[in-house]
């Protein structure tokens, strides 16, 4: 709850309490309470980064002309309980309704940096919570998402709360631009969530009050192991590749001779600091992921910190690959990296590999055995090959990056 919705709160019980308290008191109590409120309407407006998400319900018009407006109204209000559940457990914002359609916000309040992600994993909660709900009526909904800076505070004479920007208007368009059913996108919000979901490119869209085509992009669906890419540069900035694409080229041809081919490709990227290598791979990432079916994704990146860490490239490959966050205990790192290894090791062998890339399995039996021997490192590098084996059964793409930092 915000303050102003706090306030008016407070206000209200008060005068509910009038005939306990007396005139006196509550008069003083309310005109204080009134004065922030004045207050937080000469607040200056805010500048922020923001996801914007707009839904419009299709098929609202032809069920008003066959459906007494009570009923309309029931129906409607039965509908929103659901959509505003989804959107609020993703933590986000209901700035309004509009009779069919509901706008919300993400990144107003608190902003996280997962705020993106939130959005569109709310937006497919809502096209969900919809398929279940429309059993009995004929309805769909269109969902237009797109992040970027706004300007938040109070707007019209009556000092309604919202945000304005390019954003907004942008993700207006996106949700009438969107597939009935559908989930569409803006570059911008793209960029935040790569990996996270399988999307589809669509052709540049002409927008109105746009100069430019814009990139859009449909959601379809979570991926199975969502992690998030890591990225360089600024945020909400990207500008086109320039000079690379050859190179580019070079990188495609390869994978496809990798995949079509079942054999091993290795390649190396060397240049001087600023030539484009980081840029060169994030639009190869790009373009591997629109594929249709995307390999087994495995990426690493070393830092300066790693020259004195030992293995410190594949543990951290593995702990973006199965989800391991450094606020994790040691019990919830062993279960999941157990867990990822789990298609092509058994436990004692998983605990070996555990440990070697240098997370905590010394409580492991396996490890308490051979930890210490001539022994040790070899039967674990060798197991960690078998893993790396059966993954390579199917297209697997491993991507390690500033690997001149690692040990």
């Amino acid at each position: 709850m915000t303050e102003r919705e706090q306030l008016k709160q407070a206000i209200a019980q008060l005068e509910a309490q009038r005939a306990i308290l007396g005139d006196g008191v509550v008069d003083a109590s309310i005109a204080a309470l009134h004065d922030k409120l004045a207050a937080l309407a000469r607040t200056p407006k805010q500048r922020k980064q923001a996801t914007i998400l707009f839904a419009d319900v299709s098929g609202y018009t032809a069920m008003s002309e066959t459906m007494d407006a009570e009923e309309v109204s029931e129906v409607m209000n039965a509908l929103w309980q659901r959509i505003d559940a989804a959107i609020v457990q993703q933590g986000g914002r209901i700035d309004k309704h509009t009779g069919d359609g509901v706008m919300a916000l993400w990144g107003v309040d608190t902003a996280r940096e997962s705020d993106p992600e939130r959005a569109i994993r709310a937006a497919l909660a809502m096209q969900a919570a919809l398929a279940e709900f429309k059993a009995d009526h004929d309805i769909n909904m269109r969902i237009g998402l797109s992040t970027g800076p706004v300007l938040l505070g109070t707007v019209g004479t009556t000092g309604e709360f919202s945000v304005i920007g390019d954003a907004v208007n942008l993700a207006s368009r996106l949700e009438g631009a969107a597939p009935t059913g559908g989930v569409l996108i803006s570059t911008d919000t793209y960029r935040q969530v790569r990996g996270v979901f399988d999307v589809l490119e669509q052709e540049p869209l002409q927008v109105k009050g746009k100069a430019r085509p814009v990139q859009t992009y449909v959601v379809q669906q979570a991926k199975p192991r969502a992690f998030r890419m890591l990225r360089r540069g600024v945020a909400g900035v990207e500008t086109r590749m320039v000079g690379r694409d050859a190179e580019l080229l070079i990188l495609q041809n390869m994978f496809r001779d990798a995949t079509e081919e079942a054999e091993l490709q290795v390649v190396t990227v060397v240049g001087e600091a600023g030539v484009g290598k980081s840029r060169l791979l994030y639009e190869f990432e790009k373009w591997v992921e629109l594929l249709p079916e995307e390999p087994r994704y495995f990426r690493g990146r070393a830092a300066p910190e790693m020259q004195a860490m030992p293995y410190g490239l594949i543990r951290g490959m593995f702990a973006l690959r199965f989800e391991i966050l450094e606020s994790d205990s040691a019990a919830e790192v062993r279960a999941k990296f157990r867990a990822g290894m789990a298609s092509a090791l058994n436990a004692d062998q998983t605990d070996l590999v555990g440990q070697l890339l240098g997370l905590d399995f010394s409580t492991s039996r396996a490890v308490q055995a051979r930890l210490g021997s001539e022994s040790f490192a070899e039967q674990a590098t060798a197991h960690l090959s078998s893993y790396l084996r059966d993954v390579a059964s199917e297209p697997t793409l491993i991507l390690l990056e500033d690997i001149h930092w690692a040990d």
